[in-house]
């Protein structure tokens, strides 16, 4: 049941820092997460 929290939000840009709760635990976002394909 992941859950989306926004911690921070900046007022010109629009930009949030937040953090996800998943039940494996959290991840802090902007995050970097490589994804690959096969092929």
């Amino acid at each position: 049941m992941p859950a989306f929290k926004v911690i921070k939000k900046d007022k010109e840009t629009d930009a949030r820092t937040g953090e996800i709760k998943t039940l494996h635990g959290i991840v802090n976002t902007p995050c970097f997460m490589p994804v690959a394909t096969l092929g």
